[in-house]
């Protein structure tokens, strides 16, 4: 259990930061508790501060909203729980500032990975969670406003780099982040529930009678209904349409995930084997899914050529493949096509479209500037975020309904504020006006 708790409940004040982990990750959580309440930051964490014999949602809920930042534990473990999921959902409905720290390379399943895309995040994947402490305190207390406090006790072996959170400019690109990720919930809120049907088998570990004691992994069986969607390869002869063929896997992710009975990896997992010499067998073993899709994209002038093929990953078979020849206007029927066979192949089911689906853009050349801004974002430069910025712009001027478009923008601007490309007042001020458009 986190110390400090007498102190805390003794002054009567409120707790600023909340803590979000999972039950096995309770050791880390406690110790990250500790460092922040020893620089000054009150914390409120489960079970410590849960009003005996009250309702425990009720406490929590309550304790999210007062809060004024969130400290989530991310983890595969964290990836898995609802409850944590649910924990994120509420502050950033809050606009409450989200600050990960993340203890491991796990991927994470869609509905977290929205709410998290602009949250601030710290690595402690390596497995030296110590060294990462200072940064995060120093992170939490320009979230909350709290002046600079060197947190005392907190082993610094190695002199850590400087906190980019520490001046004041800083602050205003906080609550960019926060403004932008409110965005991003209000769009994905439709599609959260894909992860309540995510894999939730946790890695269990069963003791061993024998001296000394020792451990045994159980790793979770793959299940047969799950996918990756590799990067498709721009085959183009100019070689000028990556961003084209990116896009489609992006599309196709977001299509597959609305399949109650999928398991679909996330982009930032998937996409990390863009390039990659690593066969089928390997990449499905290192994503933990039964099925990889992969496939090419060939534009010229008007016409459009998919080929796309659906592979077993535990021997490289095919289960499916085609071809399709289309005006470059009918991508979007590509794209349902595609995904209606994967789903067929591996006997799930598309969710039948509501009222909330995507809005599809009735310009073919507003979806392709999309396209390319979301290509732009991703290279993480400042003349490529201006290059996304242009991209966004000349999409909504196609199509001025295109909410995805403005969103986008507004995630551009956060970015270029947090990066100090742009002050960050202008950062917010820019991401602010794209998001009341949207």
């Amino acid at each position: 259990m986190a110390k400090g708790s007498d102190d805390k409940k003794a002054s009567g004040s409120t707790p600023s930061v909340f803590i979000s982990y999972a039950s096995l990750d309770s050791a880390i959580a406690e110790t990250t508790c500790e460092a922040l309440e020893k620089a000054g930051v009150r914390c409120w964490i489960a079970p410590r501060d849960v009003t005996p014999g009250a309702f425990y949602g009720d406490e929590i809920v309550h304790a999210i909203d007062a809060a004024k930042a969130i400290v989530l534990i991310l983890s595969q473990n964290a990836a898995t729980s609802p409850h944590v999921l649910r924990e994120v959902e509420r502050a950033a409905s809050k606009r409450h500032a989200v600050i990960s720290l993340r203890i491991d390379k796990s991927p994470l399943p869609a509905g977290l990975e929205y709410f998290l895309n602009t949250s601030q995040w710290l690595d402690a994947s390596s497995g030296d969670t110590v060294r990462a402490l200072p940064k995060l305190v120093s992170a939490a207390q320009v979230a909350i406003g709290a002046p600079p406090v060197t947190p005392t006790g907190v082993p610094t072996a190695h002199a850590p780099a400087p906190a980019v959170f520490a001046r004041s400019p800083k602050r205003t690109a906080l609550v960019v982040a926060s403004v932008v990720s409110l965005a991003l919930v209000a769009f994905a809120a439709d599609r959260l529930w894909v992860s309540s049907h995510r894999a939730a088998a946790t890695p269990a570990t069963t003791p061993v009678a024998s001296a000394p004691p020792v451990q045994v992994t159980v790793i979770p069986a793959i299940p047969e209904k799950s996918v990756a969607v590799l990067p498709f390869v721009d085959m183009s002869e100019k070689k000028d349409q990556e961003y084209f063929s990116d896009g489609l896997s992006e599309e196709l992710i977001d299509r597959l995930a609305h399949s109650p009975d999928l398991k679909v990896i996330a982009r930032t997992s998937s996409f990390q084997f863009k390039g990659s010499k690593d066969d089928v067998r390997t990449i499905g073993q290192k994503l933990g899914v039964a099925n990889v899709l992969e496939g090419s994209v060939r534009t010229s002038g008007k016409t459009l050529r998919v080929t796309a093929q659906l592979i077993n990953a535990s021997d490289g078979s095919h289960r499916w493949s085609e071809t399709y020849d289309r005006e470059i206007g009918d991508v979007f029927k590509v794209q349902d096509s595609i995904a209606e066979a994967v789903v067929t192949a591996l006997k799930a089911a598309i969710a039948v479209s509501t009222s909330s689906a995507p809005y599809r853009p009735k310009s073919t050349d507003a979806y392709n500037a999309y396209l390319r801004g979301i290509y732009f974002q991703g290279r993480n430069t400042k003349q490529d975020s201006e290059r996304a910025l242009t991209s966004f712009a000349e999409a909504i001027s196609l199509d001025p309904r295109y909410a995805d478009a403005w969103v986008k923008t507004a995630a551009v601007h956060n970015q270029r504020g947090l990066n100090s490309w742009i002050p960050p007042i202008e950062a917010f001020t820019e991401a602010r006006k794209a998001i009341d458009h949207a």
